[in-house]
């Protein structure tokens, strides 16, 4: 016994440890990664802020695409109120909503039991999936709260269902009622697979046989409400592809594609995975839920709510596989899908360790197996995750361009598919100093520190290791440089920065090429970067650059003098 107790409290403990390193390390590399320049779909809240009366319930509910995301709309507008579009909040937001889920759910799996040291070891397990960066997209990037709230309110929505079937008391039942049909209105509204939300709590309410047939069909009524009108607002949104793009082998294999892309990031294997992960679910389905119901056995509340949360995701999954398999199979791989995809997976694990609670008790080890395997899960989608890092690196790199005031098309093309369409609103954030252009923007740039560490290198701080490979002209006056610097250790610079014989700052950078051919050629650090370095010389006369890096250490900086950027 003693042998076996000191083997449970080893393993909590290894769960709580290595649940904690995965959190801390997705933390870090959100920090230091996450995407400050306005991106993508986000540059159609600055034409809304620009046109339209953005504090509105009408613009709330204007629909983005298929979607109606009026919860993270919200949010949005807090972040251009209260802190000047610079992104970095609502990726703190994300994080958050992971966490607040990662809390939920264990509220599911341990209804009716006591929450001890198993219930917070899932907590973490939960947390430490759910900011897992097989789901870089949303972790990095400010647009997709929606990913995130429409899982929470789905989560609350089943609890509230569980609460309602457990009340006895008619006040209560009340209370538990109208939480479900908020949630409900919540799911449905923050983004388009909440529409599948309802379907999902009247399946956990047929498994549970539950009887209160007037406000069974007073929640049906609404959830109909609720649904036509989300259907109507996005009325006009005009579908990906056409249906002879839509086969039912086309829209399964990017729907169990999508469902093993969590785990894989091969699209051999991720459909493969997926259509495990459906199986397993089938098994579980007939197992817990179909037998006992068709025997007219007792079906526990918790499993029946847990499995109707899956069927949630599932529905989510079938959703997004209709509506994106046009964009090709490859589309089904993208991170943002993994946000409910290991939702999806953990769940599964939740059912079955809410089983062994309820048939066990919560000293059984095989609860404290299944955690382990969930926490290995969650490294295999954290550690293994190469694409990540580079996911920001273009976006990042426009914004040195717009920083320097370099007009470049190409770069701009990294922040929207159209230059020309958002050049007006680049030019209005810049005007009114909001996203990158705010003082505290979040984006890494040089401190006066830094500037001041490079201002008077002497003649003898040569750089030895460089290449200017090509010049380019962007537009009349500015230019883009490229090629590599090394420090005085050959190493990658901090900062490559060019000024002019005045001393005037004309552009900067941090070295973000990937060049392992300078790391052979010159004998350079491993992993060494190289640069794309925006220069404008619209404020100077004078047709020389000169190029200073700043070093981690100060003794290594060094500067190119009397680069001639003209013909």
């Amino acid at each position: 016994m003693f042998i076996r107790n000191l083997a449970r409290k080893a393993s909590i403990f290894s769960i709580f440890g290595l649940c904690s390193y995965f959190i801390i390390r997705s933390a870090i590399f959100v920090y230091n990664y996450y995407i400050s320049p306005i991106y993508w779909d986000q540059w159609e809240f600055i034409k809304d802020i620009k046109g339209s009366n953005i504090f509105s319930i009408n613009y709330l509910f204007l629909a983005h695409n298929e979607h109606i995301i009026a919860t993270t709309k919200i949010f949005f507008i807090l972040d251009y109120l209260f802190f000047k579009l610079t992104n970095g909040p609502l990726v703190s937001l994300i994080f958050f909503l992971a966490f607040v889920i990662a809390s939920s759910i264990p509220l599911v799996v341990f209804t009716g039991r006591v929450k001890g040291t198993l219930y917070f070891a899932l907590v973490f397990v939960l947390f430490a999936s759910s900011v897992s960066l097989a789901q870089y997209e949303n972790l990095l990037w400010g647009f997709q709260p929606q990913f995130y709230l429409v899982s929470l309110t789905a989560v609350w929505a089943v609890f509230a269902a569980l609460k309602l079937v457990e009340s006895r008391v008619s006040s209560r039942q009340l209370l538990w009622f109208v939480a479900l049909c908020v949630f409900t209105f919540l799911c449905i509204f923050s983004m388009g697979n909440g529409i599948a939300l309802p379907v999902s709590i009247v399946l956990f309410l047929i498994f549970v046989r539950w009887r209160h047939w007037p406000m069974l069909a007073g929640y049906v009524a609404i959830s109909v409400l609720l649904v036509c009108i989300d259907l109507y607002l996005t009325r006009h949104t005009l579908p990906i592809g056409g249906l002879s793009q839509r086969t039912p082998l086309n829209v399964l294999f990017f729907f169990f594609t999508m469902i093993g892309g969590a785990l894989t990031r091969s699209l051999d294997a991720a459909y493969k995975v997926g259509i495990g992960i459906f199986l397993l679910y089938g098994f579980t389905f007939i197992q817990l839920i179909a037998v006992p119901w068709f025997k007219r056995r007792s079906i526990d509340r918790g499993v029946a709510a847990l499995l109707a949360l899956a069927s949630f995701f599932f529905a989510a999954a079938l959703a997004t596989a209709w509506t994106r398999s046009p964009l090709g199979d490859g589309a089904a791989l993208a991170s943002r899908y993994s946000t409910p995809m290991l939702l999806l997976i953990m769940t599964w694990f939740c059912i079955w360790l809410r089983e062994i609670l309820v048939r066990k008790g919560d000293k059984n080890f095989a609860s404290i197996a299944i955690l382990i395997v969930m926490v290995a899960i969650v490294g295999a989608s954290t550690l293994s995750e190469k694409n990540a890092a580079n996911f920001s690196k273009a976006q990042t790199r426009a914004a040195y361009f717009a920083l320097s005031q370099v007009d470049s098309d190409e770069q701009l093309l990294k922040l929207y598919p159209d230059a020309k369409a958002v050049s007006a609103e680049l030019g209005w954030l810049r005007q009114n100093n909001l996203n990158i252009f705010a003082r505290n923007s979040g984006i890494h740039t040089p401190t006066s520190t830094e500037l001041l560490s490079v201002q008077n290198l002497g003649d003898d701080r040569i750089c030895q290791n460089y290449a200017i490979e090509s010049i380019m002209q962007t537009s009349s006056g500015q230019l883009q440089l490229v090629g590599w610097i090394a420090d005085g250790q050959k190493n990658t610079p901090v900062w490559v920065l060019a000024f002019d014989e005045q001393g005037n700052l004309l552009g900067f950078t941090k070295p973000l090429e990937d060049r392992p051919d300078i790391t052979a050629a010159v004998g350079a650090e491993a992993g060494f970067k190289g640069m794309i370095l925006p220069v404008n010389m619209n404020s100077s006369q004078r047709r020389n650059v000169e190029l200073r890096v700043i070093s981690t250490e100060r003794a290594n900086s060094c500067k190119i003098v009397n680069l001639r950027t003209t013909g």
